[in-house]
């Protein structure tokens, strides 16, 4: 199974992230899937993102039990976080997002600006954010944290994409 190989990785703070990104590369390939982004100059970490194509066979990896499917694209990536890093706190207003974590980590989210408290997230934590749900991922103190994403469009007229992100606070820097 997929998830059991990345879950197998070595994360640990001495690995390069580069080499990471290319070891997950070519696990996804050898699993069939092709990539269509990789992006591995973040300030958080980094990313893969799957073909559009390769979103049925992805959520029947990672969110099997979940209600996913909208009848408008899904966009399926996975994501890695440098040891100690977090995303900007964000929403958007053309998607959902369902995260699955590959690996422990914690979030943040609110239905308002306030950040709230930091929330912990073990191997195979499912988390479902609504449209305009105020969200933030952030990496383990010690180790990468592998989150898999799925974007779940909702407006049929403008699917979204990166210009859907609304920055909240709009910083990088460690937790």
């Amino acid at each position: 199974m997929l998830k059991d190989e990345l879950s197998k990785l070595d994360i640990s703070r001495g690995v390069y992230k580069r080499e990471l990104v290319s070891q997950i590369e070519q696990i996804l390939r050898d699993h069939g899937f092709s990539i269509h982004e990789v992006e591995v100059d973040k300030p958080w970490g980094a990313y893969i993102r799957l073909s559009d194509t390769d979103a049925t066979g992805f959520t029947n990896e990672f969110f099997k039990y979940e209600s996913v499917y909208t009848g408008l694209p899904i966009s399926p990536k996975i994501l890695i976080v440098e040891p100690g890093r977090r995303l900007s706190w964000q929403y958007h207003h053309r998607r959902k997002e369902c995260w699955e974590f590959i690996t422990d980590g914690a979030y943040c989210r609110s239905d308002t600006d306030d950040l709230g408290s930091i929330q912990s997230a073990r191997s195979g934590d499912v988390i479902k954010l609504e449209r305009e749900e105020r969200h933030r991922l952030i990496g383990n103190p010690i180790n990468y944290t592998l989150v898999a994403e799925i974007w779940q469009h909702t407006d049929i007229g403008k699917p979204s994409d990166e210009d859907d992100i609304v920055r909240l606070k709009d910083d990088y820097m460690r937790s």
